[in-house]
């Protein structure tokens, strides 16, 4: 995909023209086997910060760790015994990751952080009287830490939406308790540099289900806003923040749904998906640009877009016996990473690429 961008900027202080115009372009490399496991490797995670990239997942009991700095794929190291990772690297380099683990009858929430060479002991997050379940974590610019999941609640179907955070990189989390009238599961968070922190879920209280968001800068939650259409039931949502404001995708009716927007007031959405998908992720580059990336069946296929349209799908990776469950982050010069597992049920392995984005810029100067 190819776009051309003109920017003209008036130097009115030492009377110059400039001409900017700004080639930018889009595409996929090939997708790499972080680590070839004799086990079962499934639900990848991955973040970066300081020039490293770092992948965690599940391998049997254990939630495992690798990082590249350059120079190739480090050989795993047990991080944790747990499920369901999330991963974030905070603004000083350091790896935060959720997950959650069975211990004593409940699954609660844990954090550990990566001190190298090795994880901290995991600290509970949740309150331990509750079964939880799919954590989320997030950084801000000021790197405060948050984490969001889903928790039981006693006597009842219904699940809250929690969110706990962080003032000192994950040492102590003093602070936890409920979004008020979040109530569901999936529950997926972003943080953008403007300091807004966006939490969405799945709204599964009444039917049909629906993707509901929730914003707060400091004090009071905003109002839910409703951000699927309710016409049929919508499922596993994935939010990033750029440009003041939220990007969502979700699956509804076997395609990824698009849409954007603040507070209560979203665009309708838009399906970005050409064939049946599922578990889609969204991450912004560092430019501003989208990548949106999903489940395809055997393929794991991105786009690059936004408000103003989306380009041609391009595959990351593709594997006869199966791909699922992708996920993106913010990498190098404008490029997002993915890992996804890839295989057969059973034996899948970790696979990593690159989406990058690069532009030319050609300056004209009139006197």
């Amino acid at each position: 995909m190819r776009r051309v961008r003109v920017l003209i900027v008036t130097m009115l202080s030492i009377g110059l023209l400039v001409l900017i115009v700004q080639t930018v372009a889009a595409g996929a490399g090939s997708p790499v086997v972080i680590w070839s496991t004799p086990g079962d490797s499934k639900d990848p995670a991955i973040g970066y910060g300081n020039n490293i990239t770092h992948a965690v997942w599940v391998e049997g009991d254990w939630i495992v760790h690798s990082y590249n700095a350059g120079l190739g794929w480090t050989a795993p190291i047990s991080a944790a015994v747990g499920d369901e990772p999330a991963l974030v690297v905070d603004r000083n380099g350091v790896p935060q990751l959720t997950f959650t683990a069975l211990i004593s009858s409940t699954t609660n929430v844990y954090h550990t952080r990566f001190v190298s060479p090795t994880w901290t002991v995991p600290i509970r997050v949740s309150t331990g009287a509750n079964n939880t379940a799919a954590p989320d974590i997030a950084v801000a610019p000021d790197n405060r830490l948050s984490i969001v999941w889903s928790e039981a609640q006693p006597l009842t179907t219904t699940n809250q939406i929690e969110i706990a955070e962080s003032t000192n990189s994950g040492v102590s989390w003093p602070s936890a308790g409920p979004i008020l009238d979040a109530r569901g599961n999936g529950p997926r968070i972003a943080i953008g540099f403007d300091d807004v922190t966006h939490v969405v879920w799945q709204d599964d209280t009444a039917a049909p289900f629906h993707i509901n968001h929730v914003q707060r800068t400091t004090g009071a939650w905003s109002v839910a806003a409703i951000v699927s259409s309710q016409a049929s039931p919508a499922f596993t949502p994935d939010v990033t923040a750029s440009g003041g404001e939220a990007h969502l995708v979700w699956k509804q009716v076997n395609v990824i749904q698009y849409a954007h927007g603040t507070g209560i007031s979203f665009s309708t959405p838009a399906a970005i998906s050409n064939v049946p998908a599922s578990e889609p992720a969204i991450a912004a580059t560092s430019s501003g640009a989208l990548i949106a990336a999903w489940d395809a069946g055997t393929a794991i296929t991105a786009r690059m877009g936004g408000p103003g349209g989306w380009g041609s799908e391009q595959s990351l990776g593709s594997n006869a016996s199966g791909v699922n469950h992708v996920a993106l982050t913010s990498g190098l010069n404008g490029s997002v990473y993915a890992v996804f597992a890839a295989g057969a049920n059973g034996s899948r392995d970790i696979e990593f690429n690159a989406f990058t984005t690069w532009a030319v810029y050609l300056p004209l100067v009139l006197k």
